[in-house]
């Protein structure tokens, strides 16, 4: 297993910040090589489909919105062969019209993924912390979505 926590501060009001961010049909704008996210089941657990290309590569993942308690907490899965990904998202008003954001990872694995992933840790870190990056970008952008 793999935890560890990013922190970022972002140049926008929360309320700004909280609707870019669950405004699927944004998505593409910050999740680098989604192609499509489709709604699977509409229980208190929504659940999609999500579609990814990178280059030649496709990975299909599901993504379990297991909480929704915005502002204050977001807890979603994400699950592939051999990976479990669990994400806690906290949105906090740091005042001046800025937002501070916590995200907590927690990366479960299953068979040959054991192996690898002792290689792949700063891998699954990076990957992470584009995604910050990218939404906290977004989310910047002085023009309204």
């Amino acid at each position: 297993m793999i935890e560890f926590s990013l922190n970022t501060e972002i140049q926008c009001p929360i309320q700004e910040v909280v609707r870019k961010f669950t405004d699927r049909s944004l998505f593409p704008l910050w999740q680098p090589g989604l192609v499509s996210s489709e709604k699977i089941t509409d229980t208190s657990k929504r659940q999609y489909k999500l579609v990814f290309q990178f280059g030649r590569r496709k990975m299909i993942m599901t993504e379990t919105i297991e909480q929704d308690q915005l502002p204050e907490e977001y807890i979603c899965s994400y699950e592939m062969k051999g990976i479990f990904n669990r994400v806690q998202h906290r949105f906090e008003d740091s005042g001046h019209g800025t937002t501070r954001w916590k995200c907590t990872h927690e990366f479960r694995f299953k068979g040959v993924m054991n192996l690898v992933v002792r290689f792949m840790y700063v891998d699954f870190h990076k990957q992470s912390q584009i995604i910050m990056n990218n939404f906290k970008r977004f989310a910047e952008q002085g023009a309204q979505v």
